[in-house]
């Protein structure tokens, strides 16, 4: 996994994820408002071929509930495999959330003149 900052102070990571033949690397955002592991982009979903395990309803920004699919998409962490549960949606803008980062310290310093970001 590799976090950066974009040179408009997004923060952004990319990981690999575990497809059915190979390992495909994504770049998300990470949105500390989205509470879910990971949102991906429909075009993914054949690629990925994951576990649906449930339905759930979220709301969105602006108050609108809507209800997705949930899959478990694998990534790698450190060496490992680690589950997470995905959400697939028509944006392909990928959003890792606060459950991806659970058991991580997220630091990003904008204060500074080195900008910078650190997910330990």
């Amino acid at each position: 996994m590799k976090v950066y900052l974009t040179d408009h102070d997004s923060p952004r990571i990319s990981i690999g994820i575990k497809a059915p033949k190979n390992r495909l690397t994504i770049d998300c955002l990470i949105d500390t408002g989205f509470s879910s592991g990971i949102a991906l982009g429909l075009s993914l979903l054949p690629k990925l071929q994951p576990q649906k395990i449930a339905e759930q309803e979220f709301e969105l920004a602006n108050g609108i509930r809507i209800f997705f699919n949930v899959y478990v998409v694998k990534i790698w962490e450190n060496s490992k495999i680690r589950e997470l549960p995905a959400i697939f949606t028509e944006s392909e803008d990928h959003l890792v959330g606060m459950e991806f980062l659970l058991g991580h310290r997220l630091m990003i310093d904008l204060k500074s003149k080195s900008r910078k970001i650190l997910l330990e």
